[in-house]
């Protein structure tokens, strides 16, 4: 007969701190020896429950079970699950399982450091979350996506972290609000690229230079040596939305090539019929890699001089850019979200005051409904639509 080792676990869990929390009077919640999870265990009458795979296999009291035992005094030590953030408490149109508009709330289950708001439908009887963007997240979406906001609005990693702290009583550290950037930079950028903007039949194409870890290397004129990548821009002329943002190592056709090509893969479609560079000779090879159905005029050299032939409009975006890259510094990888990142924001976030108060978003008819916090409606969105 082997020996059962759940007591001794459960005691090393009961004297682990921070290990179990008080959810409510006959609630914990017990963190798990093998990884950062939580299981809720529950006290009804004289019986016990818990969610670990151990409990649900046996029905017999686990190793979780016997930890809560352990701590008669646990009142006291654990924190009160009332002062955690409730998070995702709106109520659904619809059962995201069977469509049904019979949905109410239900309690709340704890996932982390915080509540989420549970929701129980009548059609289908099935329990459900709106975390939809957000599961598992440490920190509420409200400060995710504050944190969002106000980098790409200009803030250094190091100033969002103690705006968070400051506004939010949020404490994360620099490195963190990066990862939060990276990861929903990519999440978004999937989604908007599937959308087809409705775009003019004139765009215009410049390059700007940004400091770059292990880029090329350039020689200043006051001396000393430093790296720098070249970010390609390719805007709608009518919408000013930024079509394609795209780094390359050099400022070459190949740069150029690949910009337009990503340039005519977001376009889905539209097709414009000239196109304003600068005098840089690669922009008249780099153009013919494009998917277009027929080579687009090429007018280069445009100038303020030349009132029919200006690349003002993308040229201001630049100069928004060039101000964004002074906070930053410099970028450390060519594989950076960060372009990407401030595309999105520039075509889903920024009001233009040329477009009446719209984002070029909006301009180019597409048709997200972006009203509050707009960064957390896209997260969601781009979510709904990776799993249809």
């Amino acid at each position: 007969m082997s020996l059962d080792l759940r007591p001794q676990r459960a005691l090393e869990i009961a004297q682990t701190e921070g290990a179990i929390t008080l959810v409510s009077e006959n609630a914990f919640r017990v963190k798990s020896q093998s990884g950062d999870r939580f299981y809720l265990v529950v006290k009804t009458g004289e019986n016990w429950k818990c969610e670990c795979a151990d409990f649900t296999e046996r029905q017999t009291p686990c190793k979780h079970i016997f930890a809560c035992l352990f701590l008669p005094n646990l009142k006291a030590q654990a924190k009160p699950a009332a002062s955690l953030p409730a998070v995702g408490s709106e109520s659904p149109e619809s059962c995201p399982f069977c469509q049904s508009s019979a949905v109410v709330k239900r309690g709340f289950i704890v996932e982390k450091t915080r509540k989420v708001q549970r929701h129980f439908c009548n059609g289908c009887r099935k329990y459900f979350v709106l975390n939809v963007g957000f599961k598992r997240m440490r920190n509420e979406p409200r400060a995710i996506t504050a944190a969002l906001d106000a980098y790409f609005r200009g803030m250094s990693l190091r100033d969002v972290s103690d705006h968070l702290r400051q506004f939010y009583d949020v404490k994360v550290n620099p490195s963190t609000v990066l990862r939060w950037v990276e990861k929903y930079t990519k999440v978004i950028s999937g989604y908007v690229n599937t959308l087809s903007p409705q775009l003019s039949d004139t765009w215009h194409a410049d390059e700007v230079f940004q400091n770059m870890r292990g880029g090329q290397k350039v020689t200043a004129k006051a001396g000393g040596e430093y790296t720098i990548a070249y970010l390609w821009n390719i805007m709608d002329r009518r919408t000013r939305f930024l079509v394609a943002s795209k780094l390359s190592e050099h400022r070459d056709v190949g740069g150029a090539a690949r910009a337009f090509q990503e340039a005519a893969k977001n376009a889905h479609g539209s097709e414009p019929e000239r196109v304003f560079t600068d005098g840089l000779k690669a922009y008249s090879e780099g153009i013919t890699f494009a998917d277009f159905s027929k080579d687009p005029e090429h007018i280069a050299r445009v100038g303020i001089r030349k009132p029919h032939a200006t690349n003002n409009r993308i040229e201001r975006m630049n100069g928004t850019q060039r101000q964004r890259f002074k906070v930053q510094r410099g970028w450390k990888s060519m594989q950076t979200s960060i372009p990407e990142g401030n595309r999105v924001y520039y075509n889903f976030m920024r009001p233009h005051m040329a477009l009446d108060g719209q984002t070029p978003a909006q301009a180019a008819g597409l048709d997200v409904s972006l009203e509050g916090n707009r960064w957390e409606r896209l997260i969601r969105e781009a979510q709904r639509a990776k799993k249809q």
